[in-house]
């Protein structure tokens, strides 16, 4: 990154799209961590496969999210992979994308690796079937051939109520300058699927997105589901550090590790597998609390 116009504590002073656009620009690739929280089963395979998924934008989470990217069938040719760049854990996101039973993973990527695995890795799209199995190849993307591929940072915003200007976060900072509407709406014409509303501002988002050229969007059957495989290349999975959810203590750690041949390959190799600061502390799964009011004679 080139060194950027504005100072990092100067977001409170942006008041329009191209301030905007101009302090975000290169940032995404500054932050100190880039982690993902997923499913133990989902870290499996992307370790033992060395390839990550990038899901379509029609199974996101926030219907506002979805909304950016336009209706039913223009959704169909986005596909996204979400990082989170908070230097602390986050708890939140344990619970949301590494599952209520609190076992979940979160994988860790160095940002020396982050813009030499996007311009080098391998991206092809498939079918996929029953149960996230992965189904037929239809195409391997090229970027500017048949895909546009873009990595930025997430910008959160709230509308105010009278619906002419807007409140914004970014990272650990905030701008109440009342962002006009006109203005902002800029930003997400030029940054479409680059901003999220300001309630899930805590997820420090920065995320990869594909967009699918027309071409290939005729070649998809209706009615099938696909992905995107991205194969990062193998420094990606060898330099990746894993974390197991706070309702991972020491002897389950050990025991999930004996009982898994991926990730005992991965702790020979890498010495990369730790605990969460936090197991042991913290219980996310419902049905715990639920087993622990039982014994208390709690409602």
């Amino acid at each position: 990154m080139g060194k950027n116009k504005w100072e990092w504590g100067k977001f409170n002073q942006l008041s329009s799209f191209q301030d905007i656009v101009d302090y975000l620009e290169g940032r995404e690739y500054t932050h100190s961590n880039y982690f993902h929280y997923t499913r133990l089963e989902t870290a499996k395979k992307i370790i033992s496969n060395g390839e990550v998924w990038l899901s379509n934008v029609s199974g996101l989470n926030d219907e506002h999210d979805k909304e950016q990217f336009g209706d039913t069938e223009e959704q169909r040719q986005y596909f996204v992979f979400c990082f989170s760049t908070g230097v602390n854990e986050n708890l939140p996101m344990w619970y949301l994308y590494a599952g209520l039973e609190g076992k979940g993973v979160r994988l860790e990527v160095k940002p020396t690796y982050i813009k030499n695995i996007l311009s080098r890795g391998t991206f092809d799209l498939f079918e996929t079937g029953e149960g996230e199995k992965r189904g037929n190849s239809l195409m391997s993307l090229q970027r500017d051939v048949n895909m546009d591929l873009s990595f930025y940072d997430v910008l959160y915003s709230k509308r105010s109520s009278s619906g002419n200007d807007y409140d914004l976060k970014y990272n650990t900072l905030s701008n109440y300058n009342k962002i006009n509407a006109d203005e902002m709406n800029k930003y997400k014409d030029q940054r479409r699927g680059f901003s999220k509303d300001i309630v899930w501002y805590y997820e420090k988002e920065t995320r990869l997105l594909i967009r699918l050229h027309d071409d290939v969007l005729k070649l998809m059957k209706a009615g099938k589901k696909y992905v995107v495989v991205w194969k990062p290349g193998d420094d990606f999975i060898d330099n990746m550090r894993i974390m197991m959810g706070p309702d991972v203590d020491e002897r389950e750690l050990v025991e999930t590790i004996a009982g898994e041949p991926v990730l005992i390959k991965h702790l020979l190799k890498t010495k990369r597998i730790t605990n969460s600061e936090y197991a042991g502390l913290v219980h996310l799964s419902p049905c715990v609390r639920c087993e622990y009011k039982k014994r208390k004679g709690m409602n």
